[in-house]
């Protein structure tokens, strides 16, 4: 009798402790079970980035005939995108896909953020074909130590510039100027390439810094620019994309390598596709914001980008210890357009 009680009070503590699993602590990714992958990112509900990743889950749901459920948690729900990466990295639970801004990658490889020197890119057209060169892929390539395996890229926009009181037509229209930014990065070393002096406030004080005449302009995305009104008070928005910000999607390299070729293949060219249409969706977007801003007074301008180009040029030379071989190829890539 006694012995019988035991095994009944045993099997109850079992039954508790199986109730009390937290499924998602328990991923399976087996093809037998289904296979449930978690999106994070810091995106929010209707932007590009959102509305691509939207894309790409089902596209990946509707070609693996549900086999493959998709999940995203935007508005960094499941965390900070270093801890989410973290995550990925020492082959956490957390996430296993994220998209990020490059430079967050940068803790694992500091030569990943190649793309970002100031007044590499033109275009969209020609930054795209940059994250997707050669240089880049070599660039990335070690991430697949930390167990990260990069299937696209999205983009969170160029940096553009806001004036007041003058144009920007040539590389010394800055010289001895302040310049507002949101925050220190290669943008800051654009503007200082430029002769400007920059100074980083938090974006809810720089309408009145650029009010009271503290800054000639500010430097940051459009979005940025458009979205915090910081145009307003201003003259001119100048189109220079003297900084391109690129994201990088990630999936867990321990998630990748259980999933199969046909999987993988499907996942890879979902995520192409859903890059296309975050492109395209960026673009679109920033032509409405640059016709309502126009409409609202403020002069477009569109200097010439390889004055400056030639002017940071030496600059960007400067970075090689940083980059090794890799900031003379961009550079020839970038000479040879």
């Amino acid at each position: 009798m006694k012995r019988k009680i035991i095994g009944l009070i045993i099997l109850a503590m079992l039954l508790l402790s199986a109730c009390g699993k937290d499924d998602t602590h328990n991923h399976d990714h087996s093809h037998e079970s289904g296979i449930h992958l978690r999106v994070g990112l810091s995106a929010h509900e209707g932007e590009p980035m959102y509305v691509a990743a939207e894309q790409f889950a089902k596209e990946v749901h509707t070609k693996t005939d549900g086999a493959i459920e998709v999940t995203l948690y935007g508005s960094n729900q499941l965390g900070s995108d270093e801890e989410l990466l973290a995550s990925v990295a020492e082959k956490g639970d957390k996430v296993d896909i994220v998209i990020s801004d490059i430079t967050n990658f940068t803790t694992y490889d500091a030569k990943i953020d190649i793309s970002k020197m100031p007044f590499a890119f033109g275009s969209y057209q020609e930054a795209r074909e940059f994250m997707e060169s050669d240089i880049q892929k070599e660039a990335q390539y070690s991430l697949q130590k930390s167990n990260m395996q990069v299937l696209t890229h999205y983009t969170g926009g160029f940096h553009q510039l806001t004036l007041k009181g003058k144009m920007l037509n040539g590389t010394k229209d800055l010289q001895g100027e302040f310049i507002a930014t949101s925050s220190h990065g290669i943008g800051d070393v654009a503007m200082k390439a430029l002769g400007a002096m920059t100074e980083k406030y938090d974006i809810n004080r720089l309408q009145q810094v650029l009010q009271q005449g503290h800054c000639k302009g500010y430097e940051g995305t459009l979005d940025t620019i458009y979205n915090n009104r910081i145009y307003q008070g201003q003259e001119y928005l100048v189109v220079t994309n003297h900084c391109f910000d690129s994201y990088l999607f990630v999936i867990a390299d321990s998630v990748w390598s259980t999933l199969g070729d046909k999987y993988q293949e499907i996942i890879k060219d979902a995520a192409n596709t859903s890059s296309s249409v975050e492109y395209q969706l960026m673009e679109q977007q920033e032509k409405e914001m640059l016709e309502k801003m126009k409409s609202a007074g403020i002069r477009i301008q569109y200097p010439n980008q390889k004055i400056f180009w030639e002017k940071v040029e030496p600059v960007v030379k400067n970075y090689s210890s940083n980059y090794g071989g890799l900031t003379e190829r961009l550079i020839n890539w970038k000479n040879e357009r």
